[in-house]
């Protein structure tokens, strides 16, 4: 999943999967804080401004807004 993140240009690193249970709060807020930390460290959404469109192929093709 992070591959096909970085493929389209949104930073894998912006993905965490992480398998917590319900008696896990402290841990979850852990998670929380530092997931949130590492987003803020890598700035705003590299794909801001950019829209999806449908290309008549197999897949949509991402266009960036002028």
């Amino acid at each position: 999943m992070r591959a096909l993140l970085d493929e389209i240009g949104l930073q894998g690193e912006r993905l965490a999967m992480v398998n917590l249970s319900a008696v896990m709060g402290t841990r979850l807020a852990e998670v929380a804080t530092q997931m949130t930390e590492k987003v803020r460290a890598l700035g705003p959404n590299p794909l801001a401004g950019v829209k999806a469109h449908k290309s008549g192929c197999e897949a949509d093709r991402m266009v960036e807004l002028k």
